[in-house]
Order: structure tokens, then C-alpha cells, then sequence
């Protein structure tokens, strides 16, 4: 994990219940909003970290959710739930993509190229719009009316 290790301890409760595990990720206590966010922020892709400090908080959450609750518990349309949950897993499909791209040695120049110029930008950008991730302004598409066409004649 990113050079670190996570060690799980059992702590045990002063009335002698079943103890809990906390993960001590890189030799501390951090919560999963923290330890997302600490993976996102590992490499440079050009995304603001407040904004990744944002989806960190709301993939925690939606996480927390699920596990503890089955589902979201301040009511709302239960389709509207599912897709944002969606979108959430489509965005970090993406970043932890990048995130073992980067791991295996791929250039960060690259790992950007793919995001915003590639072939397959679009859907990856979009998937980052839709979480908040980025702004809706890299959807817009760029002015090529100045450039040559291929093969054509000025």
C-alpha cells in the first residue's frame, strides 16, 4: 500500500466486549476519509485536493452507509443513492487505475496525458465531473477550427 503497510490491532473494550479493529495505516490511526484521501493525493493529476478532500469525505460516508446501515439513512430516492454510488465507483475505478499506473513506474506526464488528451479522455473526464472532481469546463471541447485538417491544403 503505497510503501506503507496496514496493521490491524484488536483493542479491546474496558467492559470486556468484543474487541474492534482499527487499521493503523502507515504507523497512525486515520480514518477512511483520511486514508483515501492520502492515496488520491499520491500522485500529481492535476486535481485540487480540496476537492479531492470533498470526494474522499462523500466515498467515506456513502461507504459508512452501506456498511453500517444497509443503505442511506436520511431517506431520499433509493435509485438517486444507487447511481451516485455508481459514479463514485466509476471515478475511483479510474484514480486507482492511475493510482497502480503510477505505482508500476508510468510517467506522471503520461498518466496526465491519458487523463485529460488521450484517445479515452472524455469518459474520463466526465466520470471526474460527475463526482465533483473536476470542473464541467474540461468537457468543453477545444477550438480546432484553427488548426490544418490532415492531408487537407491550406
Amino acid at each position: 500500500m503505497l510503501g506503507g503497510r496496514a496493521n490491524f490491532e484488536a483493542n479491546k473494550s474496558p467492559h470486556g466486549a468484543t474487541p474492534s479493529c482499527t487499521i493503523r495505516f502507515r504507523g497512525s490511526r486515520h480514518g477512511l476519509e483520511q486514508r483515501i484521501f492520502d492515496v488520491l493525493t499520491a500522485i500529481s493529476i492535476n486535481i485540487d485536493n480540496t476537492k479531492i478532500r470533498k470526494f474522499a469525505h462523500q466515498c467515506a460516508e456513502r461507504r459508512n452507509e452501506m456498511s453500517h446501515f444497509g443503505a442511506h439513512r436520511h431517506g431520499g430516492d433509493y435509485t438517486d443513492f444507487i447511481r451516485d454510488l455508481e459514479k463514485k465507483s466509476a471515478a475511483l475505478s479510474i484514480l486507482y487505475h492511475v493510482l497502480i499506473l503510477h505505482e508500476i513506474g508510468v510517467d506522471e506526464k503520461i498518466i496526465n496525458w491519458w487523463i485529460y488528451k488521450g484517445f479515452r479522455s472524455y469518459p474520463i473526464k466526465r466520470a471526474f465531473v460527475e463526482v465533483g472532481l473536476l470542473d464541467k469546463s474540461v468537457l468543453e471541447p477545444r477550438d480546432i477550427a484553427s488548426r490544418p485538417v490532415a492531408g487537407g491544403h491550406s
